[in-house]
C-alpha cells in the first residue's frame, strides 16, 4: 500500500478478509475489513469506503477496539470530506481526535487525524486554517520520529500555501515532501495525496475560474430551489410522492443518515408510509445486500428467535430443516424491523446482544458468525410510552434510534392531496376506467377533504381513491360527477370503519354494479370492492 501498489495491496486483504471470516476470528475481520476501506477511499471509491469503513466503526465500538475505531473514524473522515459530506466528516474527525488523544496525547493517532483536520479545512477553501493544521500535523510527526506523515503534512500545506498564492512557500513545502519520499526510498512524491489533490484542485479551478466562480455563487440557492425535485426523482421510485416542504425536509434528513450508515428508527402513525422510507434508507446507504422486512407484531413470540437468528434442525418441535434467518438473509444489506416496539423482553435482550456484538448464533447451534448489516426499525407512538412505563428497554432505543425520524401524518401534510389523488387514480386504473374528474382536486373537492381527519393516513386515501373511482365507474351513466358524490365516498369510508360495512353502498349501486359487469355477481363485487356475500345482502 505505502509503495503505491494498490491492486496488489487490494488482492492481498480480499485474501485476508476471506481467510478472517472463514475462521471466523473477529479482530482479523475488523482489521482486513479495515485496509479494503481505506484501499477503496484512496482508489475513489467513496461509496464503497464510506460503507466499510462504518461498518469498522460499529465493530470495533462493539468489540471495545478503540485504536481499530480511530482509524475507522480517520480514514471515514477523510473520505467524507472528499466527497463533500463536510458537517459528517467534522463529527467523524472530531470524535476520532478525542480518542486518540485519549489514548495518547503525542500519538501517532494524534498526528494523522491532525493531517486530515487540514485537509477538511482545505475543502472548505479556509486556506489559513488549512496551513496551521498542516504545521501542527508536521511538528507532530518530526517529534514522533513518522517521516511518512510528516511527508503528507508536507505536500498538504504545499496545497494550502499554493491555494493563497503563496507560489515560493509552496514550491519550498512541495520539494521537502519529495525530499522525505526520496529519503524513505519510496517511489511517490508528495502526490501520494492523489485523490486529495485531484478533489483540491478542482476546488481551485473553481476559486479562480470567474465563470465557474459565478455559477458557483449562485450554486446554494439553486441546490434549494431543486432540492425537492431531486428528492422526489430519488423517493418516486418507490412509490414515495409529496410537495410538503415538512415532508421534503424529513426525506432530506432521512437520507443523510442513510448516506452516514446510522441505524435509524421510524415513528409514525400506521399508513403513513414507514415501509417505503425504510426502503428508500437501503437504496440511498448504497448496501449490497437484500432488504428484508420482517413485522415483530405478527410473529408469534415463541418463533421470534428463529426466525431472526435461524434455526438448527430439531432444535425445537417442527424444526425439521436447517433455517439461517432473516439477519443472514440481511447480510451486508438492510433488515426492517416493523413493529418494534412489541418485541418480547426475551427478544428484546436476543436483538440488543446482536447489536452489541454482531454475532448470530442460530438456536440449537454451537457456531457463532459475524454478520453486517444495515438496521432500520418502525414503530408507532405507543413505543415512547413503554419506554417510560419500562416495557421496552432504553438501551435497546438508543441503539435503534441512532437517527430518529418522525414521519408526518396526512393531515399534516394535506398540501400533498392533490399529488397523492392523482396518483392512485392513475396507479389504480384500467384501460375502460373514466379519467379523473377535476373538481376531486379543486379547492371546493379539497376543502370537503381537508375536513376529515384522515386517521388511517396515506393507505385510507388509497382505499378512498379506489373506492371512489369504481363508484364512478358504475355510476357514471346516470350521474355526473360532484361534490355531492365526494361526500359520499367519503361518508362511505367512515361507514367502513364500523362493523356493518354493506352500508358502504345503496341497492341501486350495487344493480347498476351488475349491470356493468354484464350479470356476473363476482366481477361486480370486484368493481365495488366488497364480497359476494356483502353484495347478496346489500341486495337482500
Amino acid at each position: 500500500n505505502r509503495m503505491g501498489l494498490l491492486e496488489q495491496s487490494l488482492e492481498t486483504f480480499k485474501q485476508a478478509h476471506r481467510q478472517a471470516r472463514q475462521i471466523g476470528h473477529s479482530t482479523l475481520i475488523l482489521r482486513s475489513a479495515l485496509g479494503l476501506g481505506m484501499l477503496a477511499a484512496r482508489s475513489g471509491d467513496w461509496q464503497e469506503a464510506r460503507r466499510l469503513l462504518l461498518d469498522c466503526w460499529r465493530m470495533a465500538r462493539r468489540m471495545e477496539m478503540p485504536r481499530e475505531e480511530c482509524l475507522s473514524l480517520e480514514f471515514l473522515g477523510e473520505t467524507l470530506a472528499l466527497c463533500g459530506r463536510l458537517p459528517a466528516a467534522h463529527r467523524a474527525l472530531n470524535l476520532c481526535h478525542r480518542l486518540a488523544t485519549r489514548l495518547a496525547p503525542a500519538g501517532d493517532l494524534v498526528v494523522e487525524c491532525t493531517l486530515r483536520f487540514s485537509l477538511l479545512a482545505c475543502a472548505e477553501s479556509q486556506w489559513q486554517r488549512a496551513e496551521e493544521w498542516a504545521q501542527d500535523a508536521i511538528d507532530l510527526a518530526s517529534k514522533c520520529g513518522m517521516d511518512w506523515e510528516e511527508a503528507q503534512g508536507w505536500g498538504l500545506l504545499s496545497l494550502a500555501l499554493e491555494f493563497q498564492s503563496k507560489e515560493d512557500k509552496a514550491a519550498q513545502a512541495d520539494l521537502r515532501a519529495k525530499e522525505l519520499f526520496r529519503e524513505m526510498g519510496r517511489g511517490q512524491n508528495a502526490d501520494l495525496v492523489g485523490g486529495w489533490r485531484l478533489y483540491l484542485m478542482r476546488i481551485k479551478k473553481e476559486h479562480r475560474d470567474p465563470e465557474i466562480q459565478m455559477k458557483s455563487s449562485r450554486s446554494p440557492s439553486k441546490r434549494s430551489l431543486s432540492k425537492p425535485v431531486k428528492l422526489d426523482s430519488i423517493w418516486e421510485k418507490i412509490g414515495l410522492i409529496t410537495g410538503s416542504i415538512g415532508m421534503i425536509q424529513v426525506l432530506e434528513q432521512t437520507r443523510h443518515l442513510a448516506e452516514d450508515g446510522a441505524f435509524i428508527l421510524l415513528v409514525g402513525e400506521t399508513g403513513t408510509g414507514k415501509e417505503l422510507v425504510a426502503r428508500g434508507i437501503h437504496d440511498l446507504a448504497g448496501r449490497k445486500g437484500r432488504f428484508v422486512p420482517f413485522n415483530c407484531g405478527a410473529c408469534p413470540d415463541a418463533l421470534i428467535l428463529s426466525e431472526l437468528f435461524g434455526a438448527e434442525q430439531g432444535a425445537f418441535t417442527g424444526a425439521i430443516r436447517n433455517r439461517h434467518g432473516l439477519v443472514r438473509e440481511a447480510e451486508e444489506g438492510t433488515l426492517f424491523l416493523d413493529e418494534v416496539g412489541e418485541l418480547s423482553p426475551r427478544a428484546q435482550v436476543a436483538l440488543l446482544r446482536f447489536l452489541d456484538h454482531g454475532e448470530v448464533r442460530a438456536l440449537g447451534s454451537t457456531r457463532i458468525r459475524n454478520v453486517q448489516l444495515g438496521i432500520v426499525a418502525a414503530t408507532q407512538r405507543t413505543l415512547l410510552r413503554k419506554l417510560r412505563s419500562g416495557d421496552f428497554r432504553r438501551d435497546l432505543f438508543y441503539r435503534l434510534a441512532q437517527g430518529l425520524i418522525d414521519i408526518p401524518p396526512l393531515r399534516d401534510r394535506l398540501e400533498d392531496l392533490p399529488l397523492l389523488i392523482r396518483h392512485f387514480w392513475k396507479r389504480g386504473a384500467n384501460g375502460d376506467d373514466p379519467e379523473m374528474p377535476e373538481v376531486l382536486i379543486e379547492e371546493k373537492g379539497l376543502r370537503i377533504l381537508r375536513e376529515y381527519a384522515w386517521p388511517g393516513n396515506i393507505r385510507e386515501l388509497d382505499h378512498f381513491v379506489r373506492g371512489l373511482r369504481l363508484r364512478w365507474k358504475v355510476l357514471k351513466t346516470e350521474t355526473s360527477f360532484d361534490l355531492e358524490l365526494i361526500r359520499e365516498a367519503l361518508a362511505g369510508i367512515k361507514v367502513s370503519l364500523k362493523p356493518d360495512q354493506e352500508k358502504l353502498f345503496s341497492r341501486e349501486e350495487v344493480k347498476a354494479a351488475i349491470k356493468a359487469s354484464k350479470g356476473s355477481i363476482s366481477r361486480a363485487a370486484r368493481l365495488l370492492g366488497i364480497s359476494r356475500q356483502k353484495l347478496y345482502r346489500i341486495l337482500g
